[in-house]
């Protein structure tokens, strides 16, 4: 098959190194380092590959909002999810889904979370282990993405948290991951915290 370019283009809000740099090495597990043509330059870069992996690309990319394959213009997954905001709803889509219900001190953004995981190349079936959930944001991430986690936390709060978040996605998806994404998730995940 015949490699052709696809753009990527990274979130506009992505305004730090360390998320062009988790981009970058996210790119890279998903490709070869010679398929990549170009550096994050003004927020777009340029791969080379195959049909087969747009749709690879649209469920897992963490930092990238869209793809342009001939000519075409596709959205990821993390962009339909950073449209389903959260309580705390913000214009930065990092609130999304069940991540805002408690503000713990400490915790990770969930795009850097995705962005480990491919990095690390877990994939739907396997299981991690975070071994200090804290607010469960890994559990969380991971649960969106299809894959088994387990959490671990000395503090009950912490146990408590990771169980309300996951849980809620449970009840929601009744243990799928979340395919197909549309905007519309807003109102069914507050319905759902009426149900909870």
């Amino acid at each position: 098959m015949v490699n052709k370019k696809i753009r990527f283009h990274i979130f506009d809000d992505c305004v730090y190194a360390y998320e062009y740099t988790l981009a970058h090495y996210e790119l890279l597990s998903f490709i070869d380092k010679k398929d990549i043509s170009s550096g994050l330059f003004d927020g777009y870069t340029d791969v080379n590959s195959n049909n087969k992996d747009i749709q690879l690309f649209i469920k897992k990319l963490a930092y990238f909002d869209s793809l342009k394959f001939n000519g075409s213009l596709h959205h990821t997954h993390q962009y339909f999810l950073s449209k389903v905001n959260g309580a705390i709803a913000t214009n930065s889509g990092k609130g999304y889904m069940t991540h805002w219900i408690y503000p713990y001190k400490g915790k990770f953004h969930p795009q850097m979370i995705r962005a480990l995981i491919n990095i690390m190349g877990i994939k739907e079936g396997q299981k991690l282990l975070d071994p200090m959930t804290g607010s469960g944001t890994v559990n969380v991430e991971a649960s969106l993405m299809g894959i088994d986690s387990v959490g671990v936390d000395c503090l009950p709060i912490a146990v408590l948290i990771t169980k309300v978040k996951t849980g809620l996605l449970k009840k929601i998806f009744q243990g799928n991951s979340l395919i197909p994404f549309r905007t519309s998730l807003q109102p069914i995940l507050r319905i759902a915290l009426i149900i909870l």
